[in-house]
Parts: structure tokens; sequence; C-alpha cells
């Protein structure tokens, strides 16, 4: 394996790894797996790393790649902030007001750290809630748009669906069943 790594970079091993294009779920599972399982095992990888790949092959949705452990402290903070506040809807402008930062500076060491936007990241927040939402609650689908932060239940259904491939409700018959133990013990 090491000497593997030597002659490739993470981006050509993760090509080799995924393999060729797949087209039942199963195998795209699989095929993902096995691509984080060569990740993992990448010497150059920290322990803080967060892989997106850390759940593929259960459930389908967002897990932004963010290296915790080299976060400068604004960016580790508007983190922890949207982590609190995305279903109120958090601006950059609002943040940096707070703060007392200037708002292009944020963004931009924002995506540099994180490799991603600023704005992305609530809906990334709110998205991994609605999954939550459907996997561990009996609640309607508009009730879980609403509580994950969405405007509207459509943006929510569109979103999710691009995000993860499914319906809300079809992720939900897949992967929960929608509704928690207690309920199904009651529902008896």
């Amino acid at each position: 394996m090491n000497h593997f790594a030597a002659r490739h970079s993470l981006q050509d091993r993760l090509r080799i790894a995924i393999g060729p294009v797949v087209y039942d779920r199963m195998e795209v599972s699989a095929s993902y797996q096995q691509a984080c399982d060569l990740l993992q095992a990448w010497p150059g990888a920290s322990g803080d790393t967060v892989w997106s790949c850390s759940g593929i092959g259960s459930r389908p949705g967002p897990s932004p790649q963010i290296d915790t452990g080299s976060l400068s402290p604004v960016v580790a903070r508007s983190l922890d902030y949207i982590r609190k506040h995305f279903a109120e809807g958090v601006s950059i402008k609002e943040f940096c007001a707070q703060v007392n930062v200037n708002a292009s500076y944020l963004g931009y060491l924002f995506k540099k750290e994180t490799g991603m936007f600023f704005n992305h990241y609530p809906n990334e927040c709110r998205m991994e809630k609605a999954m939550e939402l459907l996997v561990h609650s009996g609640e309607k689908i508009n009730d879980i748009a609403l509580l994950a932060g969405f405007a509207t239940t459509s943006h929510f259904i569109t979103t999710f669906k691009k995000k993860t491939g499914l319906s809300p409700l079809k992720y939900r018959e897949t992967y929960g069943g929608g509704k928690p133990e207690s309920h199904r013990e009651q529902a008896k």
C-alpha cells in the first residue's frame, strides 16, 4: 500500500478505487466504500479530518469534509454559529457584524479552510437535520422542512432530491420507516 501511495496522488488513488462507472445502487455503494477504505489508509490523512465518505454505503447525504484541526479561530467560531442557527437563516454579514470581522475576508478564509462557501454550509446543516428527522421521527414532510429551516416544502423537496437522489418520503421509507421506536411500540 505504501509503495502504491508513493506513486499515486490522492486524486489518482480515488479514481482507481472508484473504478468503472456502475449503475446498480449496491455496486455504487461498494465502489464508494472501497474508495473510502483507500482514503482512510492514505498516509497523509490526519485524524482530525472528517471524511465525506464516512457514511457512504448506509445513507446518501451531505457530510462535507472539514479538517477541524487546522481551522482559524474565526472560521471555527463561524462553523459553531452556523450549526446553532442554521434553521433561523444565517448570513455572513450578520455574523461578521457580531464578531467585528470583514465579510469578504471571512468569506475568503472560510472557503480556503473548509472547501465550501459560507452560505453553503447552512444548507448542509439543514440537510443533515432533515435526514435525521426523516429517519428518527414521525413528523410530516412539511413540518420537517420548517424544522430544518427551509422556507417552503417544495424548495425542501427539490433540494433534498438533488442532494440525495431520493425524495424525502422515499428516503424515510428506505432508511428509517418514519417512526421512532417508542411510537412503534405504542402502535402495537
